[in-house]
């Protein structure tokens, strides 16, 4: 079990904001402690990554982290590892994972990560079973549904993931598949749309921080949903995504 979190996010200056992404992270510390790690993307369209194998409470108060929020993003891509396959000790083992174009992150396990890296003559850096994951919607000419339908399509296991691609930084891509949860709770006052594996971590946050959640649209993905977010826009994409059993 792993957990994701982050947002997008139009009001990027809040003070606010910082402070209760900050408090998501530190809770997701429940669902793993092996390392946390998130990609930052700026106004500019630069991603900043930083990862560390540390749980989140002590990731949060590293040099690396305040360096990466420094920069105001637009959108920030969170992780907390239970690490399975692929030691935390390698930093290309933790989330978020960068191949080619894409960064994210991945919440679940993938069993034929071997076959398909054979295959389809994948080149990968870590052990990590993410990995094929993001290597696989690098192959794709551009990131719509349909592409990403073809690659869930080859995944044999459990997932939940959130990613980008660089050359469309102002939009975070969301897809829930089987045994893996998220959900999405927006912010019009805020102008933020967030996201994490659960629910509790986004409400605990705003009552850490005085801040009432009835301001919250919450939208608990169901399996096989494809939700893809921009600034200004949320695209939800009822699909349902085929899955190799």
């Amino acid at each position: 079990m792993c957990g994701i979190a982050g947002y997008i996010t139009e009001n990027r200056k809040s003070n606010k904001l910082q402070s209760v992404y900050k408090d998501i992270l530190v809770d997701s510390v429940s669902r793993g402690h092996d390392a946390t790690g998130l990609a930052c993307t700026t106004a500019k369209g630069k991603v900043v990554v930083a990862k560390y194998p540390l749980p989140s409470p002590v990731f949060v108060k590293t040099l690396k982290y305040s360096e990466a929020m420094d920069k105001k993003p637009v959108s920030v891509i969170g992780h907390v590892r239970a690490a399975t396959k692929g030691s935390p000790l390698h930093s290309k083992n933790n989330h978020p994972i960068l191949s080619g174009n894409i960064v994210g992150v991945h919440n679940g396990s993938i069993r034929n990560d071997e076959y398909l890296t054979n295959h389809f003559e994948l080149n990968r850096h870590a052990q990590v079973d993410s990995e094929v994951v993001f290597a696989l919607l690098d192959k794709l000419d551009k990131l719509d549904p349909k592409g990403i339908k073809q690659v869930t399509a080859l995944l044999d296991g459990a997932y939940a993931l959130a990613f980008q691609h660089a050359e469309e930084p102002n939009k975070v891509w969301l897809v829930r598949g089987p045994g893996r949860p998220m959900v999405i709770a927006e912010d019009e006052k805020l102008q933020i749309i967030w996201f994490a594996s659960e629910e509790r971590f986004i409400k605990n946050a705003y009552i850490k921080n005085k801040l009432l959640t009835s301001r919250l649209k919450v939208h608990t993905m169901f399996q096989n949903e494809v939700i893809m977010l921009s600034l200004g826009v949320k695209q939800v994409v009822n699909e349902q995504l085929a899955l190799s059993l």
